[in-house]
């Protein structure tokens, strides 16, 4: 199951509680120690899921220590402040293998370069075995033959020395390589989208296990034609292969569902040129199922022999200034509970 991180907002003037663990997400052999910063905090409670006091615990030397707990989710509580802490199962206990568990993580766009070795511990710690990332190109190739990889260099070495699989993806091209400067289009010359897959394949070879070159294109993060889009697939795909055969190469991720977008990419040969279909659904769980059949339905019209990924799920929650509301945690834990046993 995946965990999302929130922090807690406080009124003005109440007292702050918080952990030296990263995110609040304690293992089951890591006393959990909360630390209160006023003085004035005497003691602490701790209360689970349904606000059930599990706890309470004197304050001494500015915090307080509940010692180790079942894995679950609790709550800190002094006076006014809460803070939202997850207690998981020992990773040692797990059962051995690759997690089926995977989240789209995209890291390096949404932390900051210093916690990346954080967040990577976090999702080792949560089981997740597989995290979809986000590149620019544009960014890590400013000119030909120039290359800047910094932050991604950065997350890609934070997740995978916590054993996490990397799937990258991206979706645009940089300015230079287009007289027209469209950053929604391909290249002018397939020869480059060819040199820069390569490029990526031998950057991060042994870390990056999974790419996806295009995001959505059927929903506006393409400008042009799906013939265009299949000739990239192509390109990239051939340039992926010469240095890795054992690299997966996904399609384009498809967001409408079967739609004439993805019919143009199948009339245009895709299929030989991928080794997983890409699709994405925001929708209630028990619609995935048919969903994926309607896939099926597609792949086997037109003769792709190649498992469906999806590989973006999700429901909507409300976090006022990127803070989660206490009614968003509930329903998001609720339908990742759901989520992630009906994929």
């Amino acid at each position: 199951m995946l965990i999302t991180l929130a922090t807690t907002r406080l009124l003005a003037g109440t007292p702050a509680l918080t952990t030296s663990v990263f995110g609040h997400v304690f293992t089951e052999t890591e006393p959990v120690v909360v630390k209160a910063a006023a003085p004035e905090v005497q003691q602490e409670r701790l209360v689970d899921y349904d606000a059930r006091e599990v706890a309470t615990r004197p304050v001494a030397d500015g915090q307080a220590d509940f010692g180790t707990l079942p894995p679950g989710y609790y709550e800190a509580v002094a006076g006014e402040a809460k803070l939202p802490l997850v207690v998981v199962v020992d990773p040692a206990k797990r059962v051995p293998g690759e997690s089926r568990l995977g989240t789209d993580n995209a890291m390096s766009w949404l932390v900051k370069p210093e916690q990346f070795d954080g967040v990577a511990e976090v999702l080792h710690r949560c089981g997740l075995g597989y995290v979809r990332e986000r590149l620019s190109w544009g960014q890590v190739e400013p000119q030909p033959g120039t290359y800047e990889w910094g932050k991604y260099d950065q997350a890609a070495d934070a997740l995978h020395s916590q054993g996490i699989g990397i799937y990258q993806i991206f979706h645009s091209s940089p300015g230079w390589s287009r007289t027209d400067h469209d950053s929604r289009a391909v290249p002018d010359d397939l020869r480059v989208a060819y040199g820069w897959a390569k490029t990526l394949a031998e950057h991060w070879r042994g870390k990056v296990t999974a790419y996806e070159v295009w995001n959505e294109p059927d929903i506006g993060f393409f400008s042009h034609p799906a013939s265009e889009c299949a000739a990239f697939q192509k390109a990239t795909y051939l340039g992926f292969k010469s240095v890795d055969p054992d690299l997966t190469v996904l399609g384009p991720s498809m967001a409408h569902g079967v739609c004439a977008f993805a019919e143009g990419l199948a009339e245009n040969g895709i299929g030989g040129y991928l080794d997983a279909w890409n699709y994405h659904i925001y929708a209630d769980p028990s619609a995935y199922a048919p969903h994926l059949q309607r896939w099926r339905g597609f792949l086997d019209q037109h003769g792709m022999d190649v498992p469906a990924w999806c590989t973006e799920a999700g429901d909507r929650v409300d976090g006022p200034d990127g803070v989660l509301t206490e009614a968003s945690r509930r329903h998001q834990a609720a339908f990742l509970s759901r989520a992630f046993a009906s994929a």
